[in-house]
């Protein structure tokens, strides 16, 4: 980790990429809000916050459930 605060941000960027040359970060980018929209069906499932914050949506045609108010 400490041979990242050495590097500016381009050089940074540049280490993302893997042998192809293609950024890492969008694979991460889907990652992400995969976890996010995971963690929201989970907390709705499981009764942890009221339903009535939670709201349908579609992502890649799939119905779940996700709050976009801040809790």
């Amino acid at each position: 980790m400490g041979g990242f605060s050495k590097m500016n941000p381009s050089q940074f960027l540049r280490s993302l990429r893997n042998p192809d040359g293609v950024p890492e970060i969008r694979s991460s980018s889907a990652v992400l809000a995969f976890l996010e929209l995971a963690f929201y069906q989970l907390l709705y499932v499981k009764n942890v916050y009221p339903r009535e914050i939670f709201k349908m949506i579609k992502r890649k045609d799939i119905p779940v459930w996700s709050c976009p108010s801040q809790i």
